[in-house]
């Protein structure tokens, strides 16, 4: 029984053994047993490459736009925060074709160790007839185990803006060594020789280059600088916008001259470099015996408000390993914070309109304070925030809120030597001088009116005595307000003068009350210097300087990557960025400055 169980077994093994041939020999028309080709299949050892990239468009005005005969560059960083990798392959193909647009490549295949970083730049230009437009261009970086990224880079363009020559305005000499007169009138007669000076102005919007003239008379009476000479050919200065020359020719109607028309038959011709703003044959106002008007030169300043309007070039990425110097943070949604203030209060303000419609707003306000309260509340772990927007900034509740004397909010919640106290202010600062000459800033509320503003404003040295008094534990003041006299503005928003034209400079260190200086825990951190404006940031639809502020406390700010930011790392983030962002994008100076003391930590992050 055991050895016919024994022979069972091995027959259902040898069945098992014959079924799993045929099975596979059907699946295998050689017959041959199946083998795999693995020097086909892609493999690697540890981890993948992981590819990060900073994306950075520098032109060559720094203004973020590609303008026609503009060349610039755009420059890829590219980091392996992975494995090695050798056959990395960067690509940049524009949506569509433009003869107007030259873009660089690189062709070769890129070896990346470890932990390495490499740079590349892929030069952009523009051809004189490029138009006003966005040129999509698509990012790829690809790789073989296809750890990929791509992003798009919406390049701004702008077209040529050309010059316009013209002669604006004619005067004759009848006076002279080598002139003939019969009378010295100021007019010209047959068998005269005067000297006629030809006022050209360039009336266009653009550099007028390389420029060369022709006059010619199409009359044989007519000599032009010597007789049985009809042409005189010469060339002139280069001319900005607005800017004149002059061209000195001798004329000369002999006396068989047959006045036809109402002027001279003589013509100029104006061209320059690229023939954008040619002047073909425009007949010279020159008259016989008759008096010429005086040049007509219009005073001719470069437009730039439509260049300022547009929008600048972006990178969009849905990869966040897609980094970039014009890459818009989104900073509506704070970094959270572990709490570092139990007892503090913040007021946040936010003072964008006023009442009376000839003032101008301030850009962005309103929403720089619903930005911030989120900041305080969630980065910082403020409990109490009380924001205050618009309408509700009246001269009466910021009485109510500051002032000491008459018992107000922060008095009634501060517990001196206990609370930490956080002010944000974002709206007009109105610059004053009384008639002592004692120099002082308003802040603009609802109800205020410039003419009265002494009145109607709220001094700034008032509200640092008030904070002062309370004796608080610490004050953190953030002022997104300039002292120029003129509005905030941003691409979208121009300037308005906001002080009756009187040009009233007043710089911080002419405040009078300066509690900083004997109390380094109270801080003062302005969003420009001295006279300069403050302006708004149209892509985040704030301040510039609540944009920075936001972006840093997110971490942008922790220059040495420990958690911590501080005042100091805070101040050297948004001074260094907002001076860069206002130059680069409106060829403005703004200088964030910081008073008081520096090692404070703003916000620990939670890592």
């Amino acid at each position: 029984m055991h050895i016919i169980m024994k022979n069972i077994k091995i027959l259902i093994m040898c069945v098992i053994a014959l079924l799993g041939t045929f099975s596979v020999q059907g699946q295998n028309t050689s017959k041959e047993p199946m083998k795999f080709n693995l020097s086909k299949v892609k493999s690697f050892e540890g981890m993948p490459p992981d590819l990060y990239v900073e994306c950075n468009f520098i032109d060559a005005n720094g203004n973020f736009i590609l303008e026609a005969m503009e060349t610039g560059i755009i420059e890829l960083i590219v980091t392996n925060k992975g494995a090695y990798n050798d056959k990395i392959r960067i690509k940049i193909t524009p949506e569509k074709q433009r003869p107007e647009l030259s873009v660089g490549s690189i062709d070769n295949l890129i070896s990346i160790s470890e932990d390495e970083k490499v740079s590349f730049t892929i030069p952009v230009s523009a051809t004189i007839d490029m138009p006003t437009d966005s040129i999509k261009l698509k990012i790829e970086i690809k790789e073989p185990f296809g750890y990929d990224t791509d992003a798009y880079l919406v390049l701004r363009t702008y077209e040529y803006q050309k010059s316009q020559l013209e002669v604006v305005g004619v005067q004759l000499v009848d006076a002279g060594e080598g002139l003939k007169t019969r009378k010295r009138d100021g007019r010209l007669q047959k068998g005269e020789i005067v000297m006629a000076y030809l006022t050209v102005q360039n009336k266009g919007q653009g550099l007028a280059e390389g420029i060369n003239y022709t006059i010619k008379s199409t009359d044989t009476n007519v000599f032009i600088n010597r007789l049985k000479n009809y042409e005189e050919n010469g060339s002139l200065k280069d001319l900005k916008v607005g800017e004149t020359a002059q061209i000195a020719v001798k004329i000369s109607p002999n006396n068989s001259f047959r006045n036809l028309s109402e002027y001279l038959p003589v013509y100029i011709t104006l061209t320059e470099k690229y023939n954008k703003g040619t002047l073909a044959n425009a007949v010279l106002p020159i008259p016989l015996d008759k008096t010429i008007a005086k040049p007509n030169i219009v005073d001719i300043k470069p437009d730039l408000d439509k260049l300022l309007a547009m929008k600048k070039t972006e990178v969009y990425s849905a990869s966040d390993k897609f980094s970039s110097n014009i890459k818009v943070k989104d900073i509506s949604s704070p970094s959270l914070g572990i709490p570092m203030y139990p007892n503090a209060v913040a007021i946040v303000i936010g003072a964008e309109k006023n009442q009376y419609s000839e003032m101008a707003i301030a850009p962005y306000a309103a929403n720089d304070a619903d930005i911030m309260e989120k900041y305080f509340k969630f980065s910082l772990g403020i409990k109490d925030v009380r924001v205050f927007k618009n309408e509700e900034v009246t001269n009466y509740k910021l009485s109510d809120i500051f002032d000491y004397e008459s018992n107000g909010e922060l008095r009634r919640t501060v517990v001196p030597g206990v609370t930490d106290v956080f002010v944000f202010y974002s709206g007009h600062g109105i610059p004053h001088k009384d008639a002592s000459g004692k120099s002082d800033v308003f802040l603009y509320p609802w109800d205020a009116r410039v003419e009265m503003i002494s009145q109607r404003g709220y001094s700034i040295n008032r509200l640092y005595a008030n904070l002062e008094r309370l004796g608080a534990k610490s004050v953190t003041v953030f002022m997104d307000a300039c002292y120029s006299g003129s509005s905030k503005q941003s691409a979208s928003y121009k300037p308005v003068p906001i002080t009756g034209g009187k040009g009233i400079d007043v710089v911080v260190e002419d405040i009078g009350t300066k509690p900083w200086i004997d109390d380094p825990s109270f801080r003062l951190f302005t969003s420009s210097s001295n006279d300069q404006q403050s302006y708004g940031y149209d892509p985040s639809n704030s301040g510039m300087f609540t944009y920075y502020v936001a972006a840093g406390l997110q971490g942008d700010a922790d220059s040495n990557g420990d958690g911590d930011i501080t005042l100091f790392e805070l101040r050297d983030y948004v001074s260094s960025n907002v001076s860069k962002t206002a130059s680069q994008l409106l060829n403005v100076k703004q200088t964030p400055l910081l008073f008081g003391e520096e090692d404070m930590v703003l916000v620990k992050l939670n890592k």
